[in-house]
C-alpha cells in the first residue's frame, strides 16, 4: 500500500508537514501469503471461541461488552475503579466509562445495516456525551487542524490531516467499511488504522476507531460479542502505536500480521472468560448446596449478566416479591457469593446494591 502523503501546511503562521492517507478504494491493500494466512488463521480462531462456547453465551454478551468498553477507555488514558463500570455513574470520569459501555452494546445493535456516515457521527455524541469536549465538537468533524502529541502540531508525534480532507477520506473509508470481499481481519486492521490516521474528530478518536473493529467484526462474523481486542492492547500498547506507524509509512504487512496476532489472544481470552465464568458458577453452586432458598438458585444465573443486583431488579427478573428478592440477595451475600454495596446518592437513602466482586475481577486487564 502507499504511505501517507506529506503535505505542507501553516499552523498560526508557523510552516508544519500533515499526513494525508490515500483513499483505500484508490489503492491495492494485498499482503504477502504469509501475512494473509495469519489473518485468516485469526478469522478462523474467532470463528471457533464464537461455535464452542456454552448455549448461554448471549446473556455474557454485555459482560463482553462492559469488558471491551473498560479497556478501549483504558488506552486513552480513561480510568476509573472497575466497580464504577457497574455502579451508578456519580462522578465525570463514571459517566464517561458508563457511556463507553452503553455505546459498546449500541454498536453490537447496528451490525444488520451498513455503515454510514451518520452511524459514526452517532456513535461519537453516545461516547462523548459526558466528557469534557466542548459540546459543539460532540457529533461533528473537526474544522481545526488536528495532530497527536505534543502541545501542538509544531512539536506532534504526527500531524492529521487538514479538516478540510476528512470528509472524503471518511466517505472512502465508510465504503471500505461496507465491502465483504476482503478478509474480515485485514478489513478490521485497515480500517481501524486509516481512521486512526485521518482522526476526524476533535477527540475520541482512538475509542471511535476500536468501535470500528467491533462494528466490522462482528458483522462479517456474525459475533453476539465484541472480541476482547481492546483488552489484549492495552497489554501492548506500545506494539499497537507501533504498528500504527508502520501502516502510515506504508508498511500494512507487518501491522496486519501483528493486528491478526491480537485477533488470535483475544479469542483466547474470550474463550478463558467464558471458563472462568462456568467456573464460578460451579462453584457459587458448591456454596449453595446446603441452602434451601430456591430464589438464591435463581439469581446465581443472572450474575454473570448483572454484576450489580437489588431487589427491584431481581423481583423482575425472577417474577418474584421484592421481599423474596432481598432475602435472596442476603443468602448469596452471607454465602460469599455477593457483597452489599452502598454508594451515596445525596437523594435519601441509598439503595441496597450487591455485586459479585469475582466477576468484577475478570475485567482485571491492566
Amino acid at each position: 500500500m502507499k504511505p501517507a502523503e506529506t503535505r505542507a501546511i501553516t499552523w498560526r503562521g508557523r510552516r508544519v508537514i500533515a499526513h494525508v492517507p490515500y483513499p483505500l478504494l484508490a489503492q491495492s491493500l494485498e499482503v504477502r501469503g504469509t501475512t494473509a494466512a495469519k489473518s485468516v488463521s485469526a478469522t478462523s480462531r474467532l470463528l471457533v471461541a464464537a461455535e464452542i462456547v456454552p448455549p448461554d453465551f448471549a446473556s455474557l454478551a454485555n459482560l463482553f461488552a462492559r469488558n471491551e468498553a473498560l479497556a478501549s477507555s483504558y488506552i486513552e488514558g480513561v480510568r476509573a475503579p472497575v466497580i464504577d463500570s457497574v455502579l451508578p455513574a456519580l462522578d465525570d470520569t463514571s459517566r464517561t466509562i458508563h457511556d463507553a459501555i452503553t455505546t459498546v452494546r449500541f454498536v453490537r445493535e447496528t451490525t444488520d445495516r451498513d455503515l454510514a456516515i451518520d452511524t459514526l457521527l452517532d456513535w461519537h455524541r453516545r461516547l462523548m456525551s459526558s466528557t469534557q469536549l466542548s459540546p459543539e465538537l460532540i457529533g461533528v468533524f473537526r474544522n481545526e487542524q488536528g495532530w497527536i502529541g505534543g502541545a501542538s502540531p509544531i512539536d506532534a508525534a504526527l500531524v492529521t490531516p487538514p479538516p478540510d480532507v476528512v470528509p472524503e477520506l471518511v466517505h472512502d473509508l465508510v465504503a471500505f467499511a461496507n465491502r465483504t470481499d476482503i478478509d474480515p481481519v485485514t478489513q478490521a486492521a485497515v480500517l481501524h488504522a486509516q481512521f486512526e490516521l485521518i482522526h476526524p474528530f476533535a477527540d475520541g478518536n482512538g475509542r471511535v476507531g476500536r468501535l470500528l473493529i467491533d462494528w466490522v467484526l462482528c458483522r462479517r462474523l456474525g459475533l453476539v460479542a465484541p472480541p476482547a481486542l481492546s483488552t489484549v492492547i492495552t497489554g501492548d500498547i506500545d506494539g499497537y502505536l507501533s504498528g500504527l506507524t508502520l501502516f502510515r509509512m506504508g508498511d500494512l504487512d507487518s501491522w496486519v500480521a501483528w493486528f491478526a496476532a491480537v485477533a488470535v489472544r483475544s479469542s483466547q481470552r474470550q474463550l478463558a472468560l467464558v471458563q472462568s465464568v462456568e467456573e464460578l458458577k460451579a462453584r457459587w453452586r458448591t456454596r449453595l448446596l446446603a441452602r434451601t432458598d430456591a430464589c438464591a438458585w435463581g439469581v446465581v444465573g443472572l450474575i454473570p449478566r448483572l454484576p450489580v443486583l437489588d431487589a427491584r431488579i431481581v423481583s423482575v427478573e425472577l417474577g418474584i416479591s421484592a421481599r423474596s428478592a432481598l432475602t435472596a440477595l442476603q443468602t448469596l451475600a452471607s454465602c460469599g457469593i455477593l457483597e452489599e454495596h452502598s454508594r451515596p446518592t445525596g437523594k435519601g437513602r441509598p439503595p441496597r446494591l450487591f455485586i459479585s466482586p469475582e466477576i468484577l475481577a475478570l475485567a482485571d486487564f491492566a
